[in-house]
């Protein structure tokens, strides 16, 4: 498979881009390499590993639904899962040696 220089142009036109001549010429032989390269890719056959072939480590086996928590909490708003929420923000503990009333 290989691309022309008006498959390039048209492609460009697409992206609403203006493709000088110079650049339209190297776009059409990088994609024509990149595609050369893909092809080859395909030559190699399947990338699926035979039953019988060695695997390192244990098989993973598929987990069950039943060892999910639940929904995902982001889905939720965070005043719903918040330990402390005040005025859209969370409340948090000041950090140990800060005073949180400011003075000193």
């Amino acid at each position: 498979m290989s691309v022309s220089a008006r498959d390039v142009q048209r492609i460009g036109e697409l992206a609403r881009l203006h493709l000088e001549d110079d650049e339209l010429e190297r776009l059409t032989l990088d994609l024509n390499a990149i595609l050369r390269h893909v092809d080859s890719l395909r030559d190699l056959g399947s990338t699926k590993q035979p039953e019988d072939s060695s695997q390192i480590g244990p098989k993973l086996t598929p987990v069950s639904h039943e060892h999910f928590e639940g929904p995902d909490k982001l889905h939720e708003m965070p005043e719903d899962f918040a330990p402390e929420w005040k005025e859209g923000f969370f409340i948090v503990p000041a950090p140990p040696g800060v005073n949180p009333s400011g003075d000193q």
